[in-house]
């Protein structure tokens, strides 16, 4: 008992550590607005470990004070873990709304104006004078806040290139506005979604099906579109769509599979993140399996020999460059065995910096190789070689494939005896060998 206490209470201080933690990234902040003439309050939520060396895209949220906030910054932070990496880590703001009808106006009255007037030119300059933003900005807006994005996007100044518009409508009839926006539009890459709901009001949803038509109609390489339709009511799509309108904004932040080979990839990737998103990211390890399979399966050795200098360059695999033992693998997926010989024979040599179960484990292609290079006895002069640099656990199984290869070949008999007579002297249950195995080597003496 006393000992689930004490798991209990470890539990429950890892969570309240971890929740606290969270909070220390959650201000409130007070703009002092000239042009909404009173003190506004927004909510700023910071990335885990924010840096001031390091810049960060912002989202920004209309209806801040709700749970869609809530909802943002939870998706956020499960999206940017260093394990998904889905999503870049990003600032979160959350507008307080004051009197939400008038501010959040369909109609482009003078109170809607004032209010999309001060996020632009009060709200967005202060962040980005608070903070290190990258200037890549999105809005998300759900029901008035959805079509108040159409007026955002319209309006000159616009800083958003990203727009998450949930529930929207059309109340201001803007379809001829959009569709002239999205045909001229020339600037930076733009991204809009917009998420309808099944069991939402119809004049939503037509107006989010308007809007896709528009956008078909006016198709425009600057503009990323896309509309997604959830079984869910006009509050349950808020966190139905939230995932894929984010992954959507960010599309092309893990988007790997643009790159059409592995010398394009490095050579663009990370330029394309800064123009795009604003943002200083680094190479990782899981984008090269996308180029390793089609590399290996069709010995493109161009863009191999790319890949691993540009792995060994940045440090990708483990913190390191690609050791012999994985080298050697790829030349023998290859079907390239002078190069896999010589790669296990560098390992042997590095043994002190490889894990020994890695190089054990891969043994038998080595072994392989030698023997469809018809060079058996320099196959038992690696064994030999390996096996005194080895830990001695491996000793026993090295001594069975000493033996092994030299009886089945005829060849290195003195070895191979010797071999034999370890195993059979030291035999221990083991999953490589039996003593009938051991028997059968004998009797080819």
């Amino acid at each position: 008992m006393k000992n689930i206490i004490i798991q209990g209470l470890l539990i429950l201080i890892t969570f309240s550590f971890s929740f606290g933690q969270e909070e220390s990234r959650l201000n409130s902040k007070y703009l002092d607005s000239k042009v909404l003439e009173e003190k506004r309050e927004v909510l700023i939520y910071l990335p885990e470990n924010y840096s001031e060396n390091k810049a960060y895209p912002v989202i920004y949220l209309t209806d801040g004070g709700t749970t869609n906030f809530e909802a943002a910054r939870n998706y956020l932070d499960i999206l940017s873990k260093p394990i998904y990496d889905a999503v870049p880590q990003c600032i979160l703001v959350g507008i307080i709304q004051q009197n939400r009808n008038a501010e959040l106006d369909v109609f482009g009255k003078e109170r809607g104006k004032k209010f999309i007037n001060f996020i632009f030119n009060e709200l967005v300059p202060y962040v980005d004078n608070s903070y290190n933003t990258s200037g890549f900005n999105t809005m998300i807006g759900h029901s008035d806040g959805a079509e108040v994005n159409h007026h955002m996007m319209l309006t000159e100044g616009n800083p958003f290139r990203g727009f998450i518009s949930i529930s929207t409508n059309f109340n201001t009839d803007l379809k001829e506005e959009v569709g002239q926006f999205m045909k001229s539009y020339e600037g930076a890459q733009m991204y809009y979604f917009i998420a309808n709901g099944t069991q939402d009001a119809f004049m939503r949803t037509d107006a989010g099906n308007a809007f896709a038509e528009i956008y078909k109609n006016s198709s425009n390489d600057h503009i990323d579109f896309k509309k997604e339709t959830y079984q869910g009511d006009h509050q349950s799509i808020v966190a139905l769509s939230l995932l894929d309108g984010l992954t959507f904004i960010f599309k092309d932040y893990k988007n790997i599979e643009q790159y059409a080979t592995a010398i394009d990839y490095g050579e663009n990737y990370l330029s394309d993140l800064k123009e795009i998103y604003g943002i200083d990211a680094n190479y990782d390890i899981a984008d090269t399996e996308v180029f390793f399979m089609d590399i290996i399966g069709n010995k493109k050795l161009d863009e191999y020999h790319y890949l691993i200098e540009l792995i060994d360059e940045h440090k990708l695999f483990f913190g390191s460059g690609i050791d012999p033992v994985n080298r050697a693998n790829h030349y023998y997926a290859m079907e390239m065995y002078p190069e896999t010989i010589e790669y296990y024979n560098k390992a042997v040599k590095e043994l002190d910096t490889i894990h020994p179960q890695l190089f054990y484990a891969n043994i038998f292609r080595v072994v392989k190789a030698y023997k469809i290079e018809n060079r058996l006895t320099e196959a038992v002069d690696f064994l030999e070689k390996s096996k005194h640099k080895l830990p001695e656990k491996y000793t026993l199984r090295m001594n069975y494939r000493i033996a092994k290869l030299c009886l089945d070949n005829q060849i290195e008999l003195n070895k191979g005896k010797a071999a034999l007579e370890y195993c059979k002297t030291n035999y221990e249950e083991n999953k490589l060998f039996t003593m009938d195995n051991l028997l059968e080597l004998e009797n080819k003496l």
